[in-house]
């Protein structure tokens, strides 16, 4: 009852909770939609800054690389260093600049490195001298400074156009970390800027951590993307945000721009509204059960008493009454008529005692009458058969025995019928010279007490032909005796092993005419015997029969 007003109680708390959903539904979406606009506009301001900046460093080289004494480095080196000399402190946010001839080695550069060495393996160099155009390098450690750099490099032509030399010079990293560290983000917002090769050359926050490593595999296919987009990620630092990235395949050419806003703080304020409507409805929902609670206490009072009722009812205490009126109320009215059965269940219950007393006499009766009858037949054979074949005696004899053995099968029962595994068991007990002689296999079922005598005749017939002729008559010899049941019908076979060689009978006897006529008309057998040289197998189908809750004596002393 309980459960059930609490059930209530919750059942009329899901509009509003289902309210509450749909709220945060298209709250959540409108904040989605909002914050992917803001991270992506933030990334174009990023990425046009960074652009400026390139366009910048572009223009200085183009501008560099038109010095005559530039042009002229490999002739005058000197008047070369002379030219940049100058260009080092008015432009703070590159480290150096020199240039390199055709073969990638030195030959100009202001801040007295010896000349000479060869950066023929640098990329930058190889795009410059394969593309002849301006080329934004990967994240570099710098030969000549020991510093990580952006390289950046154009070729330096003559006047007919030709390329002549390649002005190389590099973006400084730290510069470029302060710059977006002073451009300023969000609370937990995220700047990174990252080469082609997805190695990040810029970072805020935490750059001394993350710069210089490569973005991990799983965001890798954003590096050199067709397009510009917004997903949600957990970043490397474990904030969840919301990401806007600009690839490498977009200007600046080169570079994997990403700006993240902290999701945290962009669903602050509906986390917030959620919150306090989640808790009003967790407080009504308490409050509602509560009162579901002490009011099912009030009507469960009452039909525990029923219940405790029923209880000591069943477990033996036969006056146990609930005591209620009906005019009490109404589970009081159920209570009365509880009463008034278990009144009337314990007169049926004394009479049931009673019938049960004379049925047990009557048992007890016909079991001594049928004990005192087979005892009057045998008693009647023997003098019947005296002076004759001792075999046909014997055999009347035993067969006399195991009917007699079916029947305290089925006494031990009370009539209500025989299971197979005693009644093949009782049948064959005589003929055992040895426990492991017969192996049996089937669940336990009960048969009719008409299935059951037949079933124990015919099992004292094979088990007589097989202590005669078959498989019990040798010490190796053993009879395996399985059955299983489906549907009511018992497919029971018998198979023996290890006797002697067994031929098929000219004339069939006595015995294996009962094993084949054993069984009545309702038991619609079937019987098929056959003899291999293995042994005599024996396969019978037919119904359990109808099995009575106390049996039924008449038909079975019919029988």
């Amino acid at each position: 009852m309980k459960k059930r007003l609490i059930f209530v109680a919750v059942a009329a708390l899901i509009p509003a909770t289902v309210l509450l959903a749909y709220n945060e539904f298209t709250s959540r979406t409108a904040i989605k939609e909002q914050v992917d606009a803001k991270a992506l506009e933030e990334n174009r301001k990023a990425t046009s800054e960074i652009e400026r900046l390139i366009e910048g460093a572009k223009g200085l080289l183009a501008a560099t690389a038109a010095i005559p004494a530039v042009q002229q480095a490999a002739t005058d080196p000197s008047a070369c260093k002379d030219a940049l000399e100058p260009l080092l402190p008015a432009v703070p946010w590159i480290r150096n600049l020199f240039v390199l001839d055709l073969s990638g080695r030195l030959i100009c550069e202001p801040t007295g490195m010896p000349l000479g060495q060869s950066f023929a393996d640098r990329s930058y160099f190889k795009e410059v001298i394969s593309r002849n155009a301006f080329h934004i390098g990967e994240y570099t450690h710098s030969r000549l400074t020991d510093v990580a750099v952006l390289p950046l490099a154009r070729p330096v032509q003559n006047k007919e156009g030709r390329t002549i030399a390649v002005l190389t010079s590099g973006i400084r990293l730290d510069w470029l970390n302060d710059r977006i560290r002073d451009r300023g983000l969000g609370q937990r917002g995220a700047l990174t800027i990252a080469d082609r090769n997805g190695v990040i050359i810029a970072r805020n926050p935490l750059p001394e951590r993350f710069v210089g490593t490569r973005i991990p595999d799983s965001f890798q296919h954003l590096i050199n993307g067709p397009a510009e987009g917004v997903m949600d990620v957990m970043s490397q630092d474990g904030t969840p945000r919301v990401i806007a990235y600009s690839p490498t395949t977009r200007p600046p050419e080169g570079l994997y721009i990403s700006v993240g806003i902290s999701k945290a703080d962009a669903y602050s304020g509906v986390n917030r509204q959620t919150f306090i409507a989640a808790l009003s409805i967790a407080l009504g929902s308490v409050i509602a059960m509560a009162a579901a609670w002490l009011a099912g206490g009030l009507i469960r009072r009452p039909v525990n008493r029923i219940v405790s009722v029923i209880k000591a009812w069943q477990e033996g205490a036969g006056s146990a009454r609930t005591g209620f009126r009906a005019n009490d109320g109404d589970v009081e009215l159920v209570g009365e008529a509880l009463d008034r059965m278990l009144d009337e269940l314990e007169q049926r219950s004394l009479e049931i005692k009673r019938s049960e007393g004379q049925r047990d006499l009557l048992m007890r009766e016909l079991a001594h009458r049928v004990k005192n009858t087979l005892t009057l037949v045998q008693a009647i054979a023997n003098q019947t058969f005296r002076g004759k074949e001792p075999e046909l005696t014997r055999s009347f004899a035993e067969r006399l025995i195991a009917l007699a053995g079916a029947y305290d099968v089925l006494l031990g029962e009370e009539f209500a019928g025989g299971d197979i595994r005693a009644i093949v068991t009782t049948a064959l007990k005589p003929h055992l010279a040895r426990e492991d002689g017969v192996v049996l296999s089937g669940e336990p079922h009960l048969l009719a007490p008409n299935i059951a005598l037949s079933l124990s005749m015919i099992v004292h017939e094979l088990a007589t032909n097989a202590t005669k002729y078959g498989a019990l008559s040798t010490e190796q010899g053993a009879i395996q005796v399985s059955w299983i049941v489906e549907r009511e019908r018992v497919t029971l076979q018998w198979q023996e092993r290890g006797g002697p060689p067994v031929a098929v009978p000219t004339i069939e006897g006595f015995g294996s005419k009962l094993v084949r006529r054993a069984f009545g008309p309702d038991a619609e057998a079937s019987v098929e015997i056959k003899y291999l040289l293995s042994g005599v197998r024996c396969e019978l189908q037919f119904n359990t029969g109808e099995v009575s809750a106390h049996g039924d004596v008449g038909t079975l002393a019919a029988s």
